[in-house]
């Protein structure tokens, strides 16, 4: 990484003896830093061009030397960077290099940050902020700190060479689906991260060209896996753990998230709704049991028939507060997934101008919170409740909605068409005329 290194007269300053400070200015990417060498000359003894003082001055040997040491110092430390520094690293630099090179200590000397010389994607994605706050406002601030959040929550583990277009538009389906932002937000969020890895590309990281073809594309456009009934009994049975056993405060809150996630799959509310599950509304129809939710959209009371092992569930609650905020309840959904064994390797895709792109990942590395909502839909379906009254109990103003999440699986596929060939079948009804007439039957 290379940096601009200055060195000016400041003639602003200039001395009762007529003597003016030489001050020296680092600049690389969007930041500066600013400082004087600690000596000063008359006017006529420096040579702007040259940024030295003239050769003909009695000082210039001395003066010359102690630029030079700044001129080098500052060079080799930004050489090996890969990762832009901060202000504070490179002023902590400049402290040091007067204290070792010319015998001047700084008045506070802080202790020296080193920066990997190949930072992770999760590095820079959380440090992207810091690097630009010279230029930037506190709102844009704020929402570049929101974006990192939600790129570690998605996934912990994003790497450079996993920036592909099919990763990335798994992202921006995830902004839609489980934090539900708007259109406008979503517009917002991914002009924020192709500036991000714009940035990137300036500073020499291995970005993949994808990022400049990510759009705002529907929650249609992308195929995410959804848990079966087993996966479910897993995530219910395992015994969570934590390598502290001191971390009781972790392990509640992992646990907390395990009781949210499970009654989400068996309702199918939204993370947004969780929090109507602490103190719920049971109603009974015709002796059914059955929570009482408002949904957020919609702003309708909906019944939502329980079974018996959900009815116990909401009346022996395991958390005592809302759900943890979505990148926390994300990150330990993936904890809960991984010691509940669902290693089976799952297809996720997303649509690119008619072309499927698929990754194959673990299913613990997809648990996200609109999974559960995703797989009530798809096993209420599967066990034949009619799309419309679907569409009531997923609180969707649009049909069309719930058609995206009501997915069905092979066997549902083949078991069904089968019944509905059989279902089918015509014979000839012999009374009528000309012995034409079909008759339906259907089968027992």
């Amino acid at each position: 990484m290379e940096a601009t290194i200055t060195f000016q007269l400041r003639l602003d300053r200039q001395a009762a003896d007529g003597r003016c400070p030489i001050s020296f200015r680092v600049c690389w990417g969007s930041l500066k830093v600013r400082g004087s060498i600690g000596e000063k000359v008359h006017p006529d003894q420096w040579d702007d061009s040259s940024q030295r003082v003239k050769r003909s001055a009695q000082v210039a040997k001395v003066i010359n030397r102690r630029i030079g040491i700044y001129q080098d110092g500052i060079d080799d430390y930004f050489k090996p960077l890969l990762i832009a520094p901060t202000e504070q690293q490179v002023t902590e630099h400049i402290n040091q290099l007067r204290a070792e090179q010319l015998g001047k200590s700084p008045k506070a000397k802080a202790p020296v940050i080193h920066v990997p010389a190949q930072p992770s994607f999760k590095q820079f994605a959380e440090g992207y902020s810091k690097l630009r706050r010279a230029e930037r406002s506190k709102s844009w601030k704020e929402s570049i700190d929101v974006l990192a959040g939600h790129l570690v929550a998605f996934r912990a583990d994003l790497d450079w060479p996993d920036l592909k277009l099919n990763t990335l538009n798994q992202f921006t389906a995830y902004l839609q689906d489980d934090c539900e932002h708007s259109d406008a937000t979503l517009e917002t969020y991914v002009s924020l991260l192709r500036g991000m890895l714009t940035y990137a590309i300036r500073l020499g990281y291995p970005v993949p060209p994808d990022y400049q073809f990510v759009e705002t594309r529907s929650v249609g456009d992308t195929l995410r896996p959804i848990l079966t009934h087993a996966d479910i009994d897993a995530i219910a049975a395992v015994k969570l753990t934590h390598s502290d056993e001191s971390h009781p405060t972790y392990l509640a809150a992992i646990e907390a998230t395990r009781w949210y996630f499970l009654l989400a799959c068996a309702t199918g509310l939204r993370y947004s709704d969780l929090h109507q599950l602490l103190h719920p509304t049971i109603i009974r129809f015709d002796g059914v049991p059955c929570l009482q939710v408002v949904q957020k959209k919609t702003g309708k009371a909906v019944p939502i028939p329980v079974g018996e092992q959900t009815l116990t569930m909401l009346h022996n609650p395991v958390p005592t507060s809302k759900p943890a905020n979505m990148e926390s309840y994300m990150m330990h959904l993936k904890v809960i997934g991984q010691q509940a064994g669902l290693e089976r390797i799952v297809t996720v895709g997303s649509y690119y101008k008619g072309e499927l792109m698929i990754d194959h990942l673990p299913l613990w590395d997809t648990l996200t919170s609109h999974m559960a909502r995703r797989t009530f839909a798809s096993l209420m379906t599967q066990g034949g409740l009619p799309t419309k009254v679907l569409q009531e109990i997923m609180g969707h103003k649009s049909i069309a909605s719930t058609q995206k999440y009501a997915t069905v699986d092979n066997q549902m596929i083949v078991s069904q068409s089968i019944e509905a060939w059989k279902r089918s079948k015509i014979t000839v009804d012999p009374k009528a005329k000309n012995g034409v007439k079909a008759k339906r039957i259907l089968s027992e």
